[in-house]
């Protein structure tokens, strides 16, 4: 599927063969794939990375968005003109 918008149902994948493990059914499963879900949305509100791919070596890539000349490094506060 091409697009992020469409959701792909469990019991239609079933239905035409493929074998589905929900998370819900292995707490420690769940909790893993969610702490890596947290680390990369938290990553991705807080700085200029806009993608990030990594495979399963622990070799990544981040695309990072210009950085616009007067906009504040992360971690930084905006300066405000009064």
């Amino acid at each position: 599927n091409k697009s992020h918008e469409r959701h792909f149902h469990s019991e239609e994948l079933q239905a035409i063969g493929l074998v589905i493990k929900h998370l819900e059914s292995d707490q420690r499963l769940q909790e893993s794939v969610l702490s890596v879900h947290h680390g990369y949305i938290l990553t991705l509100m807080n700085s200029p990375a806009y993608k990030i791919i990594e495979n399963h070596n622990g070799v990544g890539v981040v695309k990072m968005a210009p950085a616009h000349p007067s906009a504040p490094a992360p971690g930084q506060k905006a300066e405000q003109t009064i």
